[in-house]
């Protein structure tokens, strides 16, 4: 660090390194996406197992709503994830982007929750007039998470004049 003005370096450049998105570096963004792709991918892989699981003890009945319901994490969460991670590595970085990975993941999993309860419902034989608000809501929060993750990222606050960076 320098003790004076008169041994700090002036002119462009100066003030040091280009600064890093938030969070690192564009090869940690794409680590962290891929590493979501696959979390969702391990969701996908589960609500597979599950289906078959409870087709062996269904006595020979089955539900689209649960033969399907791997398909919610493997195309909304793997394929989505990993297509922003080879698109995108940047979406990280945006302002509103935890919360608008948190939004979609819960949307993802209250569709999934709706789609394993109709299935419940079909298979059991009977109906119940609340699974459509797992679907409506599970859309919604789904939808709300793209929206923030399409809002503008961070901007670094200008520095007032004479202030030091670092």
């Amino acid at each position: 660090m320098y003790t004076s003005a008169t041994e700090r370096p002036h002119g462009p450049g100066a003030h040091g390194p280009r600064r890093l998105p938030p969070g690192g570096s564009w090869r940690q963004h794409r680590c962290t996406l891929l590493k979501t792709a696959g979390v969702w991918l391990a969701v996908a892989a589960f609500a597979f197992a599950l289906d078959k699981v409870y087709a062996l003890f269904a006595h020979g009945m089955a539900s689209p709503h649960m033969t399907w319901l791997f398909l919610y994490p493997l195309l909304g969460g793997c394929v989505i994830f990993a297509l922003l991670a080879l698109l995108a590595p940047r979406a990280v970085a945006r302002r509103f982007w935890p919360a608008a990975r948190a939004l979609y993941g819960c949307g993802l999993g209250t569709l999934m929750a709706g789609s394993l309860l109709q299935g419940i419902f079909e298979i059991a034989g009977t109906a119940s007039p609340y699974t459509t608000v797992f679907f409506v809501v599970g859309a919604l929060l789904a939808v709300g998470g793209v929206v923030a993750a399409c809002l503008p990222r961070k901007r670094a606050a200008p520095l007032p004049p004479g202030a030091r960076q670092g």
